[in-house]
C-alpha cells in the first residue's frame, strides 16, 4: 500500500512536470521519463507526425531525439502488432484507448489533440510478467496530460512565432530583426568578422497601390520576401521592417565582394519582376553598432534612389 502511495506521488509530481513544459519536445521527454524513470518500465518511445523520440536505458541512458521521422498512423491491427514488438506501419484513425496485449507486457497510447492522434506513446518492458492496473491508468493518464500538454506547447510555439515574424511576408519583424543584429553583431565583434547590412525598399511601391490596389501591393511585398529568401544564404537575417522597407544582413561577407553580391541582389530581384532601391553598409568600415550602421545604410538608399532609382549605393 505504502509502494502505491509512493508511486502515485511520484506519478503526480511528473504530470505536473509534463503539465509546465512550453516545448513539445520537453512535453515527450518529460513523459517517457515518467515511464521509464517513475513507472520504471524498461523502454518507452514517442511515435509522432513530427517529431520523434525515444528513452532507452538499455542502449542509452540519455534522452534520444531525433527530428524529421515520422510514422503515419497505423491500423489497430498494425497497432496489435506494435504491441507484440513489431515495426507499426500502415494508415488509419480508430485507435482512442489504451491498448495491452494478451501477454501484459506492452502498452500503446493514443497522444490526442482534441480527437486527432498527434501520436503514440509506447511503453514495454519484456522481462515483467504482468502489468498492474495502477500502471495500465497511468499510462492511459499519461497519454492524455501529453496530449493537452503537448497542444497547449504546440500553440505556445506558434504564438511565439508569430510575435517575431511579419504576417504578411513571414520574415522577420522589427523587433526580431533588431535582436538578431545585435546577435550579429556581437559575434562579429567576437570573432573579427565583417557585416554587410543592406536596406532596401520598393520603388515607386506608393504608384502601385494606387493604380492597382493594396492587394497588388501586398502580392508585391509578399513577392519580394520570397525573393529575398530565395537568394540569401541559411544564416543571413532578412526582415521587413514596416510598409515597403526591408533589411537584409549578412556576416562574414568579404568587403572587397560586397558589390558583387548587392549586383546579384539587384538583378535577382529584377528577375522576380520587383524593382528596388538599394543601400549598403558595412561593418566595421561604416560602423560598430546597429543604430550607426542602419543610419549609414539609410542614407545610402537615398543615395541609390536620387542615381535614378533601381540599383544599389555604399554609405
Amino acid at each position: 500500500m505504502q509502494a502505491e502511495v509512493a508511486v502515485r506521488r511520484d506519478l503526480q509530481r511528473a504530470f505536473e512536470r509534463i503539465a509546465l513544459q512550453r516545448n513539445v519536445e520537453h512535453v515527450i521527454a518529460e513523459t517517457l521519463r515518467a515511464a521509464h524513470e517513475t513507472l520504471l518500465f524498461r523502454r518507452a518511445a514517442f511515435f509522432g507526425f513530427e517529431r520523434t523520440g525515444s528513452y532507452d536505458r538499455v542502449l542509452d541512458d540519455g534522452l534520444i531525439a531525433t527530428e524529421g521521422v515520422s510514422l503515419s498512423p497505423a491500423s489497430n491491427a498494425c497497432f496489435l502488432a506494435a504491441c507484440a514488438g513489431l515495426p507499426i506501419v500502415g494508415s488509419a484513425s480508430d485507435l482512442w484507448v489504451p491498448l495491452i496485449d494478451a501477454r501484459k507486457r506492452y502498452l500503446l497510447c493514443a497522444v490526442l489533440h482534441d480527437t486527432k492522434p498527434f501520436g503514440f506513446l509506447y511503453i514495454d518492458d519484456p522481462e515483467r510478467p504482468a502489468v498492474e492496473a495502477l500502471e495500465i491508468e497511468a499510462i492511459a493518464t499519461l497519454g492524455a496530460i501529453a496530449g493537452v500538454a503537448s497542444r497547449n506547447a504546440l500553440l505556445f510555439e506558434r504564438s511565439q512565432a508569430l510575435a517575431f515574424r511579419d504576417p504578411l511576408t513571414g520574415l522577420l519583424n522589427r523587433r526580431a530583426f533588431a535582436e538578431r543584429l545585435q546577435q550579429e553583431l556581437e559575434a562579429c565583434r567576437r570573432h573579427a568578422l565583417s557585416m554587410l547590412y543592406i536596406a532596401l525598399d520598393v520603388d515607386d511601391f506608393k504608384l502601385v497601390n494606387d493604380r492597382s490596389g493594396h492587394s497588388a501591393g501586398d502580392a508585391l511585398l509578399r513577392r519580394l520576401g520570397n525573393a529575398l529568401l530565395t537568394m540569401s544564404r541559411t544564416e543571413d537575417a532578412v526582415a521587413r521592417l514596416g510598409g515597403d522597407e526591408f533589411a537584409v544582413v549578412m556576416t562574414n561577407v568579404d568587403p572587397a565582394l560586397a558589390a558583387s553580391s548587392l549586383t546579384r541582389i539587384n538583378e535577382l530581384l529584377r528577375d522576380a519582376g520587383v524593382r528596388c532601391s538599394l543601400g549598403a553598409a558595412l561593418y566595421p568600415r561604416d560602423g560598430f553598432d546597429a543604430t550607426t550602421l542602419s543610419r549609414a545604410a539609410d542614407r545610402a538608399l537615398y543615395l541609390a534612389k536620387a542615381a535614378g532609382k533601381d540599383r544599389f549605393a555604399f554609405a
